[in-house]
């Protein structure tokens, strides 16, 4: 079964449904009491991300009962076609410690390809959505975005990972980063939905996750990707320093590292 450009659309739009009710669920259990789950030296998981998680791959199962799925919280069951993505709290640390920095993820993949995406902001009820050929959405309103802004103009988002020996090639690509935009971020990911609204311009990740963890990386990911790819962003993996990392922008500003081939070496 292929799903066309309208099928993609119907579930783009009761995903949409699906989310505001999850968001929901994550603002009632904001001020409660939480239990808290270590899963490994820095990842948590509480019972409002279990929740979350169960409801919407509930729902998500009925609207397209072949598809498998890779989540947060349970056990991931992917087919060999179409998977849904699912972070119930993309930022658990902060919604324990009463931190209104979160977001919510829904994803469908085809065959490892991200076909439909929506991230939401439990706090501003703001939702991003896209799929295949149906646009970038805010709100189920068509964005419309300009994107020529030179570097000297542009805001730059790192995730630059945790603890590791590649530490002086991060402090060297955010020398280079600093010295050439106008502005650098390091929000572990919370801004980069932002790049479709124009709060930043670049972002530049560190793929230590994508070669150790490709199931986190799929969760964290995926489901960004169409909202980027719909409104004309371009993704590109380079090498910096024997630092392996993924810059997604527009093509005018993806030039400004093409350039630069002796320090950012194509994948």
């Amino acid at each position: 079964m292929v799903l066309t450009k309208k099928d993609l659309k119907f579930l783009e739009d009761k995903s949409f449904e699906l989310i505001k009710k999850a968001d929901r669920m994550i603002l009632e259990g904001f001020q409660k009491d939480k239990t808290i789950k270590n899963k490994d030296i820095r990842d948590i998981s509480t019972n409002i991300d279990v929740s979350v998680e169960e409801f919407l791959k509930d729902k998500l199962k009925e609207l397209l009962p072949e598809a498998g799925f890779i989540i947060e919280e349970g056990k991931s069951t992917p087919s060999n076609e179409y998977n849904w993505v699912i972070d119930p709290i993309d930022g658990t640390k902060y919604y324990s410690g009463k931190v209104p920095m979160v977001i919510t993820q829904i994803g469908l993949l085809y065959k490892n390809k991200s076909i439909l995406g929506l991230c939401s902001n439990p706090f501003t009820g703001d939702i991003f959505s896209a799929s295949l050929g149906n646009n970038t959405k805010i709100n189920k309103k068509i964005v419309k975005l300009d994107m020529k802004k030179t570097p000297n103009e542009s805001i730059v988002d790192c995730d630059f990972g945790g603890l590791d020996q590649n530490i002086d090639s991060k402090i060297e690509l955010f020398r280079y980063l600093v010295n050439n935009f106008y502005r650098v971020r390091i929000t572990a990911g919370f801004l980069h939905p932002y790049l479709i609204t124009g709060a930043i311009d670049v972002i530049v990740t560190y793929l230590k996750d994508r070669t150790q963890k490709k199931e986190k990386f799929t969760i964290d990911y995926s489901p960004r990707f169409i909202l980027y790819e719909e409104l004309g962003f371009v993704k590109k993996d380079f090498i910096f320093k024997n630092l392996p990392i993924m810059v997604i922008s527009s093509k005018d500003l993806m030039n400004s590292f093409v350039k630069n081939y002796e320090q950012f070496k194509p994948i």
